[in-house]
Formats: C-alpha cells, sequence, structure tokens
C-alpha cells in the first residue's frame, strides 16, 4: 500500500518544509531504522520521495480530469462530446499514475478520433509527464534505450519498460521531425550570436549507416483489410538484408577571428530523404545570422564531390543568399594534400625533401593566391614524365586539381578569418551519424534514422532541450466547458 505522510495540522513555530522533512524523516527511519547504513538510508529515501511525487502527480491529473468532466467541451475552440471513460496508466519518472479520465469526440463527427482533455490541459506527452517525455527523447538522441535505462535505473528513477520508453521517444522524434521547421525557427528567434563572431563556414558531406531493407520488396506481404477467414498463421518474416546507405550531414559554423568555431549547428537526414529540406534549414540559420550581422564573409568548406556542390549552390540559390553577396569556395585543404603527398610519393620523392615541399606549399596556399597554379604546373610535368601506372595514378590528381584549383585559393579566406578545412561537417559525420547510428548490431529503418537524426542534431547544435519547450505546445490545447 502506497504510503501517506500527512502533513501536521500545526507546526509549532516551524516552518511547513520542516515539519514536513520532519514527518520524512519519522516514516524513513520507521522504513530502515535509526540505525541503517548511508547507503540504505539514502536509496530508501530516493524510493520514499518517488512514492510521495508519483502520488501527488496522480492526484493532480485527477483532479484535472474531475475539473473538465462535462457532457461538452469545447476544445481549441471547436465543440466536443464525451464518448467514454476508464483508467489509463500515465507514465511519468517516479512511477506510473493511474487516472480516471473521459474521451471526448467531436461533435457530428462518426468515428472520429478521440481525444482526453486532461492530457491537453496537463501537457502530457504521448502518455507521459512532460518531465519524463523530455527525458526519454534526450537519452534516445543520445544513446540507445539499454543504456538510458542504466542510467536513469543508477539514478534511483521508476521508468516504464524499455519497450514504453521506446514508444514514447520514437512518437516524439516522429512529432519533432514532422515540425523541426517551425520549433527550430521559435529556438533560433531567442538566440543570441556570440560577440567574437567574425565569419561563418558551410559545409555539406555524406556518411555511411547501416539500413534494413526487404531482400525483395516485391514479396512483402500487405496486411490484411478483412477479417480472416482461417485461423492466424504464424509465418516467417519477410528476409531482410542490411545495406550501408549514404546520410547527408550539414553543419553552420559561426567562427571567430582564427578560424575557430564558436557554434555549430548540425544537420542530418538519411540516404532516402531530400536533403533538400536540411539544406533549407540550414539557410534559415544562415539568413538569420545575415540579418544580425549583414557584413560577415561566408565560406562553404567540403570536399570535391560535385554533388554536394551543386546542392549547396542551389540552395544559397533558393535563399536569396547569392544576391549581391560574394561567398567564397574551397576543398578541404586537407583533402587536396592528401593528394600532393601521393603525388610527391609517386615520383619516388625522398621522404625528407617530400616533407619540406609539403611544407613549402602549406605556407604558399596561405599566404598568396597564385600558388596552387605553381602547383599545378608541377603536377603536370610529373604526369608527362611518367609512365604507366605512376602516369594513372598522376592524371587522377592533375584531373582533380583542374577542376577544382579555384576552390584551391586558401588565402583569401584566412585574410578573412575563415576555416580552410571541413572539420566541422567531418566531425559532425562522426558525432551525429558514427556515435549514435553504427554502434555494434545496429540497423535502422527509413523512418527511424530519420528521426533520430533530427533529434541528434538539435541535441549536438545546443536546441534541442527549447525545442521539446516548443513542441509541448502542439500537445496541448485550450479546453473550456461548455452548456450541455
Amino acid at each position: 500500500m502506497a504510503t501517506v505522510i500527512p502533513f501536521p495540522a500545526k507546526c509549532n513555530g516551524r516552518t511547513p518544509s520542516a515539519a514536513l522533512a520532519e514527518a520524512f524523516r519519522a516514516e524513513l527511519e520507521e522504513r530502515v531504522g535509526v540505525d541503517a547504513s548511508f547507503a540504505d538510508r539514502e536509496s530508501a529515501g530516493l524510493a520514499l520521495a518517488n512514492e510521495l511525487c508519483a502520488q501527488d502527480q496522480a492526484a493532480h491529473l485527477n483532479r484535472v480530469a474531475a475539473r473538465y468532466d462535462a457532457e461538452r467541451l469545447q476544445i481549441d475552440g471547436v465543440a466536443c462530446r464525451r464518448h467514454s471513460e476508464g483508467t489509463v496508466v500515465v507514465h511519468g519518472l517516479c512511477g506510473p499514475l493511474r487516472v480516471r479520465r473521459w474521451l471526448y469526440r467531436m461533435e457530428g463527427v462518426h468515428n472520429g478520433p478521440t481525444v482526453a482533455p486532461v492530457d491537453l490541459v496537463a501537457g502530457l506527452v504521448e502518455r507521459a509527464t512532460p518531465a519524463l517525455a523530455e527525458s526519454v527523447t534526450l537519452g534516445y538522441a543520445l544513446t540507445d534505450s539499454r543504456e538510458y535505462h542504466k542510467q536513469l535505473d543508477a539514478g534511483h528513477r521508476v521508468l516504464p519498460s524499455r519497450s514504453t520508453t521506446e514508444r514514447i521517444a520514437a512518437a516524439v522524434a516522429t512529432r519533432m521531425s514532422k515540425h523541426v521547421e517551425r520549433v527550430e525557427h521559435v529556438v533560433r528567434v531567442a538566440e543570441t550570436l556570440p560577440e567574437n563572431v567574425t565569419g561563418i563556414a558551410v559545409g555539406l558531406d555524406r556518411t555511411s549507416a547501416p539500413m534494413e531493407e526487404a531482400r525483395d520488396p516485391g514479396d512483402a506481404r500487405p496486411s490484411p483489410l478483412r477479417p480472416r477467414a482461417t485461423p492466424y498463421e504464424r509465418k516467417k518474416p519477410d528476409a531482410i538484408e542490411v545495406n550501408y546507405r549514404m546520410a547527408y550531414v550539414g553543419t553552420v559554423a559561426l567562427v571567430d577571428p582564427t578560424g575557430t568555431a564558436l557554434v555549430i549547428y548540425r544537420y542530418g537526414c538519411g540516404a532516402h530523404d531530400d536533403p533538400a529540406a536540411i539544406l533549407d534549414r540550414m539557410m534559415a540559420d544562415l539568413a538569420h545570422v545575415l540579418a544580425q550581422r549583414p557584413k560577415l564573409p561566408i565560406g562553404v568548406v567540403q570536399d570535391g564531390a560535385p554533388e554536394m556542390w551543386k546542392l549547396v549552390r542551389a540552395a544559397l540559390v533558393r535563399a536569396g543568399l547569392l544576391e549581391g553577396r560574394h561567398i567564397l569556395e574551397a576543398i578541404d585543404k586537407h583533402h587536396l594534400f592528401e593528394r600532393l603527398a601521393d603525388v610527391l610519393e609517386v615520383v619516388k620523392m625522398p621522404s625528407k625533401k617530400r616533407e619540406r615541399i609539403l611544407a613549402e606549399w602549406r605556407i604558399a596556399l596561405d599566404t598568396d593566391p597564385s600558388a596552387i597554379d605553381v602547383i599545378e604546373k608541377f603536377v603536370i610535368a610529373a604526369h608527362e614524365k611518367h609512365l604507366r601506372s605512376a602516369r594513372r595514378k598522376l592524371y587522377e590528381h592533375r584531373t582533380y586539381i583542374e577542376n577544382n584549383k579555384h576552390r584551391m585559393r586558401y588565402a583569401e579566406l584566412v585574410e578573412r578569418g575563415l576555416p580552410i578545412g571541413s572539420g566541422p561537417t567531418e566531425g559532425a559525420c562522426k558525432s551525429l551519424v558514427m556515435t549514435r547510428a553504427k554502434s555494434c548490431s545496429q540497423r535502422w529503418s527509413q523512418g527511424g534514422l530519420s528521426n533520430v537524426l533530427v533529434l541528434r542534431a538539435l541535441e549536438q547544435s545546443g536546441r534541442l532541450v527549447p525545442a521539446l519547450h516548443v513542441l509541448r505546445d502542439i500537445y496541448a490545447a485550450d479546453v473550456r466547458r461548455m452548456a450541455a
């Protein structure tokens, strides 16, 4: 039976909180004894606190349900009529809460959806308290449910089953994915820029994620639409296979005069999603920053994949950010030097001389816009001089430089304090996708990966908690009693 600690009617000169603490202490010592170890007392105290919090929360929700127990209600201006009554379990951090409440349905709608006024007034999220929903969603963005439960169990919280927490997290993630642009806009408006921001770096990249796919999509069995004529027989599930598909990752980094990122906004979506969605969100962040600091220089820094450059440029055009503005473009300098190091190795240059030349090229590229032209001539000469396999390798590097040398004039970026490496984007590929979505034995459905990447990107951008506070409004409504 649940413990109920009576609040003292008279405090005898003590504050109410002191009297309550004394009653709590008396109940605790009744449970564990005055001679219990501190560890036992601490554990029992946390359990008692959970019981009392759960009692208070359940009582409050039942009072809210009773307050809105009427034949007719107006919910966000829509007339609804009482439909059915029942008891449900609402999940919280302190344990399950049993709530007796009515369901309501819009008047004049046959077999329409039902709503519970207590959920809308109290701001319950997927039949979970706001605190549990926030905790579960944050945990889902950071790690898998097994690790999340271990951490919360160690914190003496009383969680529902793993299947329930996964259901809550997946439902919130789906809702967040649907409304992320609107939610992100509200969060963005409330943010302030660091004082020493002097530039903006944008980048887009791809990285692999394990996807669960039907081996033969044509063999997928449709769900029955009519009652079964014969008893149900369990069938062998459809054969699946795990294929690695390339997810998109984007970043908008606010940098200081040295090109160091002060703030990085991250975005991600699955291979099956249209990358234009995350690019438009990136452009919204870019436009918001420029509205406050219109003269900040912008650099697009990423690898040499033509697809990525086309996507970013198309997004800039859609957002109208190319009009009257010079945006600098650069191939990640590390990618270039991987190729230059290979060039010197292919031509059999001694290691000490190779290191010296690479060091000279690094300095020259940072200070002289025409340095890449000199390097290109070196590569061309090496290509025309060598034969067979060396010639084929050198041709690849020569072509790469010829096609991209307009994005290898790093001196202008250095002069403007912009980064010349795609570190923020490369790092986001790891922190956003690899760390969360590529653990041992993980595999993802299309919707599952897309939703978790939305949450993960918001968390990695420092926006998830305020975004969840904004999302709560979607789970709430204005409820008023109406005459019968």
